[in-house]
């Protein structure tokens, strides 16, 4: 046993290097705060000043083309080649406004389709000539302001008009059922063309990962060739659930499949073969946005590819972080109202009954129920029970989760009861509060309360709760929410707490889904960082780096040449020391190293192959500190 020495100091001798001064209170902050709370990709494919250039192109292109006399068909082609090049800087979509003014144009080397103007004679009228430039002109500036509106590009259009005037609609007066439009699927690899057919959509209505009605499908369309490779539906999805029956969190799943098409061969050979339907790639978004408007007007949704599914999160982010991704063009309904989704007070009858007042037998079968480890283990019966005894129910404060995941419904109209029994239900402990963190409860208000409760955590207590914590990030609706504020609000209040939180978010970066989100997190925690602890951040990746090339070559090297390898890096560890007199390992920021022992340094014979390192104590009184390091 080792005796634990206490020794009273003054507050002025304490290190404070990794604090906020007043200094970084009055430095400007570097975080984009508008784009934090926008629901948008951090890509962009064009610039301003770019744009620029290939709207003066398409611009010159059609004055010649207004002029043209003698040489039409080239002037046409010209014309075609510089929309051809706007619509490719602009994500390569097409919308069908782009079509149908092209299409009045006739046939050309670069856009060859059998609906387009068969007779040329038509534009030998410079009025023709003119209305179809100025469609051409609206469809390009319309696809400018789609642009800007779903990436995050450094211009934006004027507005048409203010929606922060437009009369407001309550979503649970709405008896219209939802319904949209899908147009097509744009940068469409041509590789599908040759290798698959029969393209149709899957969509599907979820809250909380529970379906609110069967599927919906499309029809089933070929790749075409229009200035890019595109499938097109041009159909309407009609789901038979009014509005006012959607909860707040819906999500709105569209799945692209096709149907692969046989390798090479003879007819029997291929008639013998089975066709298998694979899915191509999914996108998920929420029916209302972080201000609780249900969305409307015209969408671009990058699809994530079929492979990268990541259990059963599902980011609910359109995939545009791969510039290749496919992208599906889809039509809300637009209206003169924004239709939202107000919050409903709690009911105010909601009692609360003694267990004891139910008879013998339904109080074993209610404690059976009430009982059971896990949500996904209750039975339709089992559900229909708890919610029916739900006033019986309190005395069981951490079986909270059961009663709720046995609502029959999360729209608007139940949403009363639901919050009352919140309201009056006893103070949960922080391990079963986590239980409303996950998938199945993505209610905003349900998740307000879990963080409520969660926050008389200790600071040392809620390092054990971290990782969790940063995991179930993955389950908010929206970037902003009640748990990424609580998780920065502890951050600033206590350096381990960010430090720890900085390092699960690195660690979450290698997540292609939730990268995105997990940035902006990590950017705001930086932003809320001092000057001296983004400072120390940067050492310990820059050391982190160091180490995982040396692990790296250690690990490719042959057995007999491992050992000298690793004395050759571990010198570059040294020079980081060299430059760097001191530095917090990331395991812990109490363990503060000088340099690096050499000698006493080596690896382990397992197939990872992890360096066993051995780090000066910066505390004299302190013994050397060894830490196992696995790229």
């Amino acid at each position: 046993d080792w005796d634990i020495r206490l020794l009273l100091t003054k507050r002025s001798s304490i290190n404070m290097e990794l604090a906020r001064t007043s200094s970084d209170d009055d430095a400007p902050s570097t975080m984009n705060y508008s784009i934090l709370l926008q629901e948008r990709p951090i890509k962009q494919t064009v610039t301003r000043e770019a744009l620029t250039l290939l709207l003066d192109t398409f611009y010159n292109k059609a004055e010649s083309f207004l002029s043209s006399e003698v040489k039409l068909s080239l002037d046409v082609e010209r014309l075609v080649q510089s929309v051809k090049a706007l619509c490719t800087s602009l994500a390569a979509v097409e919308t069908p406004d782009i079509t149908a003014a092209l299409n009045q144009l006739p046939a050309c080397p670069c856009r060859l389709q059998p609906k387009v103007q068969k007779d040329i004679s038509v534009l030998s009228n410079r009025e023709n000539r003119v209305a179809i430039v100025e469609k051409l002109t609206a469809a390009i500036l319309d696809l400018v302001e789609l642009y800007c509106s779903t990436f995050n590009a450094n211009f934006h259009t004027m507005p048409h008009s203010s929606r922060s005037t437009a009369p407001i609609q309550e979503a649970g007066m709405i008896t219209n059922v939802l319904s949209f439009s899908v147009y097509a699927a744009h940068r469409v690899p041509i590789t599908w063309a040759a290798s698959y057919e029969n393209f149709f959509l899957s969509c599907s209505l979820t809250h909380g990962g529970v379906e609110l009605c069967a599927p919906q499908h499309t029809s089933k369309q070929s790749v075409s060739k229009y200035l890019f490779h595109l499938v097109v539906w041009d159909q309407r999805v009609c789901f038979p659930v009014q509005i006012n029956q959607l909860p707040r969190e819906s999500q709105l799943t569209v799945t692209l499949y096709a149907t692969s098409l046989p390798p090479p061969g003879g007819a029997e050979e291929k008639s013998k073969q089975k066709r298998s339907i694979e899915a191509l790639g999914w996108v998920t978004m929420p029916l209302f946005n972080f201000r609780h408007v249900l969305t409307c007007g015209r969408k671009l949704l990058g699809l994530w590819p079929s492979t990268t599914a990541s259990g059963n999160a599902r980011s609910s982010t359109p995939n545009f972080s791969q510039p290749d991704s496919v992208i599906l063009q889809v039509d809300f309904p637009t209206s003169s109202f924004e239709v939202h989704f107000s919050t409903p007070p709690p009911a105010e009858f909601s009692p609360q009954y003694e267990f004891s007042r139910l008879d013998q037998g339904c109080q074993k079968q209610l404690h059976d129920v009430l009982h059971k480890k896990s949500l996904f283990w209750l039975s339709p019966e089992d559900r229909r029970l708890l919610w029916e005894k739900r006033y019986f129910c309190h005395v069981e404060a951490s079986r909270l989760p059961l009663v709720l995941a046995s609502a029959p419904s999360w729209e608007w109209a139940c949403l009363p009861d639901i919050y009352a029994l919140l309201r009056q239900w006893g103070c949960m402990n922080h391990l079963d509060a986590l239980g409303l963190l996950n998938a199945t409860f993505p209610d905003q208000e349900c998740r307000r309360t879990a963080v409520q409760w969660m926050d008389s955590i200790s600071d040392p207590e809620l390092l054990d709760f971290l990782p969790q914590l940063v995991q179930a990030l993955k389950y908010e609706c929206y970037l902003d929410s009640h748990l990424m504020r609580f998780l920065l609000r502890r951050a600033i209040g206590d350096v381990r707490i960010a430090h720890y939180l900085f390092w699960l978010l690195k660690d979450t970066l290698q997540d292609s889904q939730f990268s995105v989100r997990y940035q902006y997190l990590l950017g705001a925690l930086l932003c809320c960082s001092g000057h001296g602890l983004r400072e120390e951040f940067d050492r310990q990746g820059w050391l982190v780096t160091i180490l995982a090339k040396v692990a790296q070559r250690v690990r490719d090297a042959t057995p007999s040449s491992r050992q000298a390898i690793l004395r050759e890096g571990l010198d570059k560890v040294k020079e980081f020391f060299t430059l760097n007199t001191r530095c917090r390992l990331p395991l812990n920021p109490g363990m503060l190293v000088k340099g690096i022992n050499i000698q006493s340094c080596s690896y382990f014979n397992s197939n990872a192959v992890p360096l066993k390192l051995s780090f000066q104590n910066q505390d004299p009184m302190g013994d050397n500190i060894s830490v196992i390091f696995k790229a």
